[in-house]
């Protein structure tokens, strides 16, 4: 069963999209607030409908794509992955987003979009920073985002934008 989950993500760019990024610091501002992007590939992991006429479905859902952004992160790489549950039409879900840098270093985000009927492929979410690795150790931060959910052959794509805020130790 295709499902049309809602997910998303922290933010930004399409697999196969170049990355378009300013001359990279040497190191991050402490704080700051920038714009991103990110076009999600992904698929149903496993998706269970429920009832004699499955009016219930419960599942899990795994993405990834780039980043696109105009602040000071080198580029990025985001994986997602969500809980969901679609009951009475209305879809929830709730994702981590892993974001690895090409140094290597690492930003966990969770949250997740606010409640949707599942007719409507446009989703409102949010994302808080709770982890990190490296140049990115103590963060704290907010992504508030936007996505357009496609379903095709092939899977499904989910397209963001988002509005980042973030500040280090």
């Amino acid at each position: 069963m295709k499902t049309d989950v809602c997910l998303l993500s922290a933010a930004v760019g399409a697999a196969g999209v170049i990355i378009a990024s300013a001359a990279i610091p040497a190191e991050l501002p402490r704080e700051g607030a920038f714009d991103a992007a990110v076009i999600l590939k992904g698929r149903p992991l496993q998706s269970n409908a429920v009832g004699k006429t499955s009016e219930a479905e419960f599942g899990a859902w795994e993405g990834g794509g780039p980043w696109s952004v105009t602040g000071p992160f080198p580029p990025i790489r985001e994986h997602v992955l969500a809980l969901y549950q679609i009951m009475n039409g209305m879809i929830e879900s709730h994702s981590y987003n892993i974001d690895t840098d090409s140094d290597g270093d690492q930003i966990v985000w969770k949250g997740g979009p606010e409640p949707r009927l599942r007719s409507v492929p446009t989703e409102h979410g949010t994302l808080q920073a709770i982890y990190g690795t490296g140049k990115y150790a103590g963060i704290s931060g907010t992504n508030k985002y936007i996505c357009e959910h496609t379903q095709s052959a092939s899977g499904e794509t989910v397209s963001c934008r988002g509005q980042i805020t973030y500040k280090l130790p």
